[in-house]
């Protein structure tokens, strides 16, 4: 199944070919705007490496100020390049 599907899992980001989706919050829900995690000064540079990667990809934009914010950090791997993980939680 894998080798019938090898594109889905070349390690790339796809794009989103459906209509512009809007996500509808329920009503009263109070923005949640969370400190960021303090990020490893020896992976500074890779963080900020990676946030321009996947702005150059269109995965993420700039935004100078938002009502709502969650945290990001990275997790390297053994292959010296990091997972980029957000916690929305």
């Amino acid at each position: 199944m894998l080798q019938s599907r090898k594109k889905l899992f070349d390690g790339t980001l796809g794009q989103w070919k459906g209509s512009p989706y809007k996500v509808e919050l329920r009503d009263g829900v109070t923005p949640y705007h969370a400190r960021p995690y303090a990020i490893p000064q020896a992976y500074k540079n890779t963080f900020k490496s990676e946030v321009q990667r996947l702005c150059d990809l269109g995965a993420l934009r700039k935004i100078n100020w938002s009502k709502w914010a969650a945290p990001a950090f990275l997790i390297p791997k053994k292959d010296k390049t990091v997972w980029f993980i957000s916690d929305f939680c």
